[in-house]
């Protein structure tokens, strides 16, 4: 064995004599006390906090660093030291769900490095909060294989709070009607609006979506009801609404409208039932139809039209009547009886003078009558009748070719006011203005032993209106005297219809 001696072990000899003084001198130590400054405000021994969050707080030794940790050491989760400010520390610890209710907090103080006391608190957390079972996303309502009763259909189920829930068909389109639903207390709900052209089996899939994430799918089979199917609209009758009947034109351009049945077909016919010239074939659409006619500026004044509508082979028809501008006529002259002449009879000869070539309409009234034409139309067709001979009131009074006229009536005595105008018959036109009153006086012829067979049961109201047999003509001055006129002009016209 070498005897020399070791360095170290010289070393050794002094180190370890100073480590075992050192030790028994800590051994005797007393134990680091908190300083009077150091101290837990907040919680305060004995509380129950109401979160698992908790703050602690207290007074220490300006700048130094206040720790708080657990029985074995370690600091509470969620904390750091805090350092002494103006006297004061706080630090926050949160308290796991699984941590334990009864806890004892340690605050140790650690002063230029050194500790610098330690102080504790006991407190309770409150239980912990047991969270909901996890809620399973499914679709509740309807139920997988319902046959729906409306094509409305509200849709519920159950998901996680705050998820947004899309709804979509088989094609995965958007159902109509529907917008991300988000899930409230466990639950959510949207409604659908399927159009009536929708098949009746449909699929609906809910697709749930966390946090921008997929979490949860669902499917169901529905059968909606059939379609329904909306009213049939009630059949237009079929009729010209535009232009109106009897209507005064300033245009040659004609929109013919009116209404009928939808998808027939409507063409127009001229007076003599022949298609009518630029009238093209319309088709009734929603109900209603037009047609478009540009007529030239020579046409006839007075113009008759008749539309066909053809349905399936059956035709109906309508007519109207109308008129294109045109000037008059000088209204006609009566030459004879002249005004205020008396005349001896039973027959009176009218005479005047007019455009050649033109039809002349005499309308005789007896004179006390005037004011109350209008309520005699009745009884003025019946003396137009029954004073038919020699001359029929019904028939036009031609002008020959040197403009003049002439007609005889039988009349009853009576005082008379008589006018003419010009008319063409066959186109139901007043050609002219009204002549000049003319009023006469009829008396009865002397007595002779045979007065032969007269007129039988008059009554001396007579009335003679040409080519007239009921109301009054409206619109013209002295038109009460031209009562008929568009009555026999209407009966012209429209005895084709019948």
């Amino acid at each position: 064995m070498s005897r020399f001696p070791s360095w170290r072990k010289a070393l050794a000899v002094p180190v370890a004599l100073t480590l075992a003084f050192g030790s028994a001198l800590l051994a005797t130590a007393p134990a680091s006390a908190a300083p009077e400054d150091l101290t837990v405000t907040s919680p305060e021994s004995g509380d129950t906090v109401e979160s698992r969050t908790v703050v602690f707080a207290g007074t220490g030794t300006e700048g130094s660093l206040v720790a708080v940790t657990d029985a074995e050491g370690t600091p509470l989760p969620g904390t750091t030291p805090a350092t002494v400010t103006a006297g004061l520390w706080t630090t926050t610890a949160t308290y796991d769900d699984d941590a334990a209710i009864e806890q004892t907090a340690f605050v140790e103080q650690t002063t230029a490095d050194l500790a610098d006391g330690e102080t504790s608190v006991t407190f309770s957390l409150p239980a912990a909060v047991v969270p909901d079972p996890e809620i399973e996303f499914a679709i509740t309502s309807p139920e997988d294989g319902d046959t729906l009763e409306s094509r409305t259909v509200e849709i519920t189920g159950t998901g996680t709070d705050d998820s947004a829930v899309v709804l979509t068909d088989a094609d995965g389109a958007v159902l109509p009607g529907t917008t991300a639903a988000t899930v409230v207390d466990g639950a959510w709900t949207a409604t659908a609006t399927y159009p009536e052209d929708a098949i009746v089996d449909q699929s609906i899939t809910a697709t749930q979506v966390t946090e921008l994430v997929e979490t949860g799918e669902d499917t169901i089979a529905v059968t909606l009801p059939d379609a329904a199917l909306p009213d049939p609209e009630p059949e237009a009758e079929f009729a010209i609404t535009s232009p109106e009947d009897g209507a005064d034109l300033d245009s040659y351009t004609v929109v013919f409208e009116g209404t009928g049945t939808n998808g027939s077909t409507v063409d127009l016919l001229d007076y003599d039932d022949e298609p009518l010239a630029g009238a093209d074939t319309a088709t009734v659409s929603g109900g209603v139809w037009s047609i478009t006619v540009e007529f030239p500026e020579d046409a006839d004044p007075f113009q008759f039209v008749t539309a066909v509508q053809t349905t399936d082979g059956e035709e109906e028809y309508a007519y109207v009547a109308f008129y294109f501008p045109y000037e008059l006529l000088p209204a006609p002259v009566i030459t004879s009886p002249a005004n205020g002449e008396t005349v001896e009879g039973d027959q009176v000869t009218f005479t005047g003078t007019a455009t050649p070539g033109t039809d002349v309409l005499v309308a005789i009234i007896p004179t006390s009558e005037l004011e109350e034409l209008e309520e005699l139309g009745d009884e003025m067709s019946a003396n137009a009748r029954a004073a038919a001979e020699p001359s029929d009131p019904e028939d036009p009074i031609a002008v020959d070719e040197n403009g003049d006229w002439t007609v005889t009536y039988a009349l009853a005595p009576d005082d008379y006011t008589v006018a003419a105008i010009l008319v063409d018959l066959e186109q139901g036109l007043l050609l002219s203005d009204v002549s000049e009153f003319v009023e006469f006086s009829l008396i009865a012829a002397a007595a002779v032993d045979n007065p032969g067979d007269g007129n039988g049961d008059d009554d001396g109201e007579g009335l003679a209106v040409t080519g007239s047999e009921s109301g009054g003509f409206v619109g013209l001055a002295g038109a009460f005297l031209l009562a008929g006129v568009l009555a026999l002009a209407a009966r012209t016209r429209f005895a084709r219809t019948e």
